[in-house]
C-alpha cells in the first residue's frame, strides 16, 4: 500500500510539472477530436448476467454511435482465468440482433503482479502457463461469440517484454485484441509505470487497437487537462493501429481526478488524429454527457 501511494505522488508531480510546461509551450488545440461510429464505451458485469434487458443499450449504441463494446468479463484470477459464463446467458445474441455493426470484446481486467507482488488477486506475466491461460480464457470467449479481447492488466512497466509476449501469443492465436493503455511518461521523468513512444509503437505495432486512459491525471484545470491530453494523443498517435482516447464521466473525487477538471467537454477539446473516444463507463455517463458526445458527433458531420 505504501509502495502505491509513493508511485501515485510521483505520478501527481510528473503529472503537474508536464502540464505546466505544456501549458508554456502548446497553444489551445484548434482541431478536434470528433466522436464517430468508432467510438467505444466500457461496460459493467451486469451485462454478463442471465435476464439483463439489453434493449435500453442497444438504443444508446444506435443512438450515439458507439462501434466497441468492452464488456467487462471478469477479473483474471492468478492462473489467467475467469469464472465461465453463465450457460442460460443470451446477452451477446441480443446485441448482435439489436447491434448487428457493433464489434463486441471481452474486457479482461487484471491487476500485474510484476508491479504489486505475487497475490491470488495479481496476474504473472512472466509466467508462460499464465499467459497461455489467459490466451485460452480470450480464444474461448471468442468461441462463444464476442469479437476480441480487450485487455486491461494494470500497471504494466514500461518496456515490460512479457506484456509485449502476452499481446504476440493473442495475435498468434488468431484473436482481435484491443487495449487499454496508460499515459506517456513526461520527458525527463521516467516513472516506470508510464510508457515512453517507442514502447507504444512496439505495443501498436502488435494490437488492432489502444485505448488511452486519458484520466486520472491529476491535472488542476480544464485547461491543463486539455493540453495534457493533446499531448498524450500527439505522441500516441503514431501507433500503426487503430487509436481511440479514454475520456472520464465519473464524479469520484480523488488526489488524481477531479472531474470538475476532468470534464468530458474538456477532453473531447484535445487535438490529435485519435480514430474515436472510447467512455469510461457506460453506468455513469449521464444523460448531459450522451448530449455533449452527440453535439460533437453533429459537429464531425459540417
Amino acid at each position: 500500500m505504501a509502495k502505491r501511494k509513493i508511485l501515485l505522488g510521483l505520478f501527481g508531480l510528473a503529472c503537474l510539472w508536464t502540464a505546466i510546461n505544456l501549458y508554456r509551450t502548446y497553444s489551445w488545440p484548434a482541431e478536434r477530436v470528433r466522436p464517430s461510429q468508432q467510438n467505444a464505451v466500457w461496460l459493467g458485469h451486469r451485462w454478463l448476467t442471465p435476464q439483463t434487458d439489453v434493449a435500453q443499450l442497444a438504443s444508446r449504441v444506435q443512438e450515439h454511435g458507439l462501434g466497441y463494446l468492452f464488456v467487462h468479463a471478469g477479473p483474471l484470477d492468478w492462473q489467467g482465468k475467469v469464472a465461465p459464463l453463465p450457460a442460460e446467458w443470451d446477452g451477446l445474441a441480443q446485441l448482435r440482433r439489436h447491434c448487428p455493426e457493433a464489434r463486441i470484446y471481452a474486457w479482461l481486467g487484471g491487476l500485474n503482479a510484476d508491479f504489486l507482488g505475487q497475490a491470488e488477486d495479481t496476474v504473472d506475466l512472466s509466467s508462460a502457463r499464465v499467459r497461455a491461460n489467459i490466451v485460452a480464457t480470450g480464444s474461448r470467449l471468442v468461441e462463444a461469440g464476442f469479437d476480441g479481447i480487450h485487455y486491461d492488466l494494470e500497471p504494466v512497466r514500461e518496456g515490460d517484454p512479457n506484456f509485449l509476449a502476452l499481446l504476440r501469443e493473442s495475435r498468434e492465436a488468431g484473436l482481435l485484441v484491443s487495449v487499454a493503455t496508460p499515459q506517456v511518461r513526461p520527458p525527463g521523468l521516467p516513472l516506470p509505470q508510464l510508457w515512453s513512444q517507442d514502447y507504444y509503437i512496439r505495443v501498436g505495432g502488435l494490437v488492432d487497437q489502444v485505448v488511452l486512459m486519458g484520466y486520472d491525471t491529476c491535472q488542476p484545470s480544464q485547461d491543463l487537462y486539455t493540453r495534457y491530453l493533446a499531448y498524450q494523443v500527439q505522441q500516441v498517435g503514431t501507433v500503426s493501429c487503430q487509436f481511440l482516447l479514454g475520456l472520464p464521466t465519473y464524479q469520484d473525487n480523488a488526489p488524481y481526478h477531479n472531474p470538475a477538471h476532468e470534464t468530458l467537454a474538456a477532453g473531447l477539446a484535445a487535438a490529435g488524429p485519435a480514430d474515436g473516444v472510447a467512455i469510461y463507463a457506460y453506468w455513469t455517463t449521464a444523460e448531459a454527457d450522451w448530449r455533449t458526445i452527440d453535439g460533437e458527433r453533429r459537429k464531425s458531420r459540417q
